[in-house]
């Protein structure tokens, strides 16, 4: 199937939405479902009206329209499949839920319009999902976001857990501080008053009021006088009142009577921060706050594995482990006990001129146990038939091979030993090695030719052995740094400047676009610059169509539930 647009349309013709999946202008697209209510009769029920060049397929949904365009040659079967999965979809995210009108749609584009996108993608293929799946495509959760978040979230609560340490911390030394002040004042004061200045100690704040008079007996008997003393002479002389001579005046009128522990306090903070001791040579300064993760984001990790979330280490714990230790994650299984990962990888050099130059098929069949008590298993596996076509099984030292020949079952050569537990075991291991052309999973055929001014190449593909390829990249290289111009492409087609290649880009190639072409022209250039080209995909289909039927326990035969993955990627396949 190949869809043009999708789009939603009131019954009269307006259009309430509508999303494109191929290279249309805005005014054809317009011209098209400007057309559609006038090919739509009245007196008979229509599933889908055909023009000279579209095809157009649509459903009536309570007051609204769900349209698809497509191109004639597009199959009528998936596309009316198509249809009624969009169909359901505009009940499901409508805000008033189950009710279908332009003004629900209208309030929900964007979220119809996202949900359209996971079943149609850009080139107008189908994808393989249903409605739940598109549910969860669309809700975005991110479980590496969450783990962020959490641990974004402890970090905060540290922070503010180390500042009111630090805070209370320096209330503390600040008290002590002023403590220590009061009694250096103290002990100045009786330094004084023993050199024969306790009036003045007195007038400075550093005596109490008590020990004035002691004071003053003290200064007058080392031959002093004290500031009553002058004071009084003073107010006798008549200097007393209007000059405010006496030490008691210049106290009182110009604030020399102040606190001496404020004069010694900002002087000792003048002293530490200009003439302070210069730092031990060695002596490393000390850091800034350090916040402590390493407990805390494991005790986040702990807890999200105690709600059954699947959690990878920290990327600074794997890097110094081995890559094998790093591949296993990505056999951890979802949720049950026992998963197998069928892995195949494929090396295929192909010539220019047809033929292969060496084809090579390694496969594995990975077992990883996560329950200890359901270690001691047996698994009933079929080949398929894959030995026939040449395909050579070899089983791990420790798997009973006779067992697996005679009976197709995996087990170990002692029964009453388990599979080891948490990391992933290879116990079945094959491999294919041909020449034979019909065997390749893909035919790709590459005709660049020279027209003077300019370069023009030719490619085509056609689907071989595999009965489904996605994510298919076809990465020709152009050896120039001129802009290609594309005269004619099934798929995407994306230039590379920084590689100076072209990438062909297919969502999926199988039975329906088992066959395609690409046509672009650039600057002159030589026709091996267009060399190797290079091809990479996924396949659920592999060579050796293992299939794992049960899993039992040895000692009573009891089955377990398992989880079953299977992949062909190829490791290189590249045309020379």
């Amino acid at each position: 199937m190949v869809v043009l647009s999708a789009a939603v349309t009131t019954k009269a013709g307006k259009v309430v939405l509508s999303r494109q999946y191929r290279e249309l202008s805005r005014i054809r697209i317009e011209g098209l479902l400007a057309a559609f209510p006038k090919l739509i009769g009245t007196d008979r029920q229509h599933t889908y009206v055909e023009t000279d060049n579209v095809r157009y397929v649509y459903q009536p949904v309570e007051t609204l329209y769900v349209l698809l365009i497509t191109t004639k040659n597009s199959n009528i079967v998936e596309d009316l499949e198509t249809l009624r999965l969009l169909g359901k979809i505009l009940p499901e995210y409508s805000p008033r839920y189950g009710v279908v009108d332009e003004e629900s749609v209208m309030e929900a584009a964007f979220e119809i319009i996202y949900s359209f996108d996971e079943v149609i993608d850009w080139g107008g293929l189908r994808e393989n999902v249903d409605l739940q799946q598109i549910a969860t495509f669309t809700e975005m959760y991110s479980h590496e976001e969450r783990l962020v978040k959490m641990i974004q979230e402890s970090k905060m609560a540290e922070a503010k857990e180390e500042r009111k340490r630090r805070e209370e911390e320096i209330r503390r030394q600040r008290s002590d501080g002023g403590d220590r002040l009061g009694m250096l004042g103290n002990e100045l004061g009786k330094m004084l008053q023993a050199g024969g200045m306790g009036s003045f100690a007195q007038d400075l704040g550093l005596t109490g009021l008590q020990n004035k008079a002691a004071a003053n007996a003290a200064y007058a008997a080392a031959g002093g006088i004290s500031s009553d003393s002058y004071a009084q002479q003073q107010s006798t002389m008549g200097m007393g009142g209007g000059g405010g001579m006496g030490m008691s005046g210049m106290g009182s009128q110009m604030g020399m009577g102040m606190n001496m522990r404020n004069v010694i306090s900002s002087s000792s903070g003048y002293g530490r921060s200009n003439a302070g001791p210069p730092p031990v040579a060695g002596t490393a300064a000390k850091k800034g706050m350090s916040l402590g993760k390493g407990k805390k984001q494991d005790n986040i990790l702990d807890s999200l594995r105690a709600e059954g979330e699947v959690v990878d280490a920290p990327v600074s714990r794997l890097k110094g482990a081995k890559a094998n230790a790093a591949a296993a994650a990505a056999y951890v299984p979802p949720s049950q006990a026992i998963h197998l990962a069928t892995i195949e990888k494929l090396n295929l050099t192909v010539s220019r001129d047809g033929g292969i130059q060496n084809m090579e098929v390694k496969g594995d069949l990975m077992l990883r146990v996560t329950d200890s008590a359901k270690a001691g298993i047996r698994l009933q596996v079929s080949t398929g038939g894959a030995e026939s076509n040449g395909v050579q099984f070899r089983t791990h030292p420790n798997v009973d091979r006779t067992l697996f020949s005679t009976q197709g079952l995996i087990g170990l050569k002692d029964p009453k030993r388990p599979f080891p537990t948490g990391n992933p075991l290879g116990v079945l291991r094959w491999r294919l090695v041909t020449k034979e052309e019909d065997k390749a999973p893909l035919l790709i055929n590459c005709w660049p030719s020279d027209n003077g001014d300019e370069s023009v190449v030719n490619i085509e593909y056609e689907l071989g052995a595999s009965k489904e390829l996605r994510d298919v990249v076809i990465t020709i290289p152009i050896g120039t740094s001129s802009q290609p111009t594309v005269n004619q492409c099934d798929g995407e087609f994306v230039y590379n400047s920084r590689t100076q290649s072209v990438e062909w880009r297919l969502a999926m190639i199988d039975e329906s676009n088992s066959q395609g072409s690409l046509e672009f022209s650039t600057g002159p250039t030589d026709a091996n610059a267009f060399f190797p080209i290079n091809v990479s995909f996924s396949s659920k289909y592999t060579y050796a169509p293992i299939v794992v039927s049960q899993v039992a326990l040895v000692s009573s035969g009891e089955p377990v539930e398992f989880g079953h993955d299977v992949s062909l990627v190829p490791d290189t396949f590249s045309i020379v």
